[in-house]
């Protein structure tokens, strides 16, 4: 059982019920694609650091791993590096190796109220969730595929929810659950999601981002929803780098539209 948040309870409650619902959906199935990693890339020194934190993981080093992957939460929330670096440096727990779910639970039982430990847990059961959906269309999916992302999901969200309390900026664990909900179509999720990122760090690229791709026509959105939240966009003063990634999004959006009607002809 989750043990939900306010904001949240409602719709994660609403789960099982979602994922029956996809898979009795043929008509408008949808890709169940989150992708793997979100612009702009990490930098050579952010792969090398990720390096050596997966490294820490795998050899069991979790007083050295809990000690550093903490700071970097700490200095995100004293604004010595931004949300974008904070996001790179989890990248090094985007490993699917199941054989791995062993190192997390020890870290976490080491570390229990480590914010880091907590959200890293998470972020390697949501991956694995994926991994177990694949990519393929719902109505190619197999049950028992849902199934176990289900379960996965179920575990992430668990560690998620209790990362919460154990920091004082957890965009981190708001940008992974926006993860899930993009993974799921659960727009309303979404919404709130961003909603109280936004409050959290007003001037986030992260979670904007992840949500600009739950407003795809293939999620449920639309392009005019697109282009309006890209206005949005553009009033948080995101360099223009930045922004351009959203426009990026909406020609993509563009191309596959246009990819659509001619396969429906």
């Amino acid at each position: 059982m989750f043990k939900l948040s306010p904001s949240h309870q409602n719709i994660l409650l609403r789960l099982t019920l979602l994922l029956f619902l996809l898979v009795m959906t043929s008509a408008r199935s949808v890709l169940a694609v989150d992708p793997t990693i979100d612009p702009p890339p990490e930098t050579a020194e952010e792969a090398e650091t990720n390096k050596l934190h997966n490294t820490l993981l795998r050899e069991g080093n979790y007083e050295q791993l809990d000690r550093e992957m903490n700071q970097i939460q700490f200095e995100y929330e004293q604004g010595i590096r931004d949300d974008i670096s904070l996001l790179h440096l989890s990248y090094a727990f985007y490993d699917n190796d199941a054989g791995l779910e062993a190192k997390f639970n020890d870290w976490v039982t080491a570390y229990p109220q480590s914010y880091s430990a907590r959200v890293a847990r998470g972020i390697f059961l949501r991956r694995i969730a994926r991994t177990a959906r694949g990519t393929a269309y719902i109505s190619e999916t197999q049950e028992q595929q849902l199934t176990t992302m289900e379960i996965y999901l179920e575990r992430a969200m668990d560690d998620l929810q209790e990362s919460f309390s154990l920091t004082k900026k957890p965009l981190l664990t708001h940008y992974n659950i926006l993860c899930v909900a993009r993974l799921l179509g659960e727009r309303e999720l979404g919404d709130n999601t961003l909603k109280v990122a936004n409050e959290i760090d007003p001037k986030n690229f992260i979670a904007r981002y992840k949500y600009m791709g739950m407003l795809q026509t293939r999620w449920g959105g639309s392009l005019q929803e697109m282009q309006e939240f890209r206005q949005e966009v553009e009033k948080v003063g995101f360099s223009s780098d930045l922004v351009q990634l959203f426009d990026d999004l909406i020609s993509d959006e563009i191309v596959w539209l246009a990819n659509l009607e001619q396969g429906n002809r």
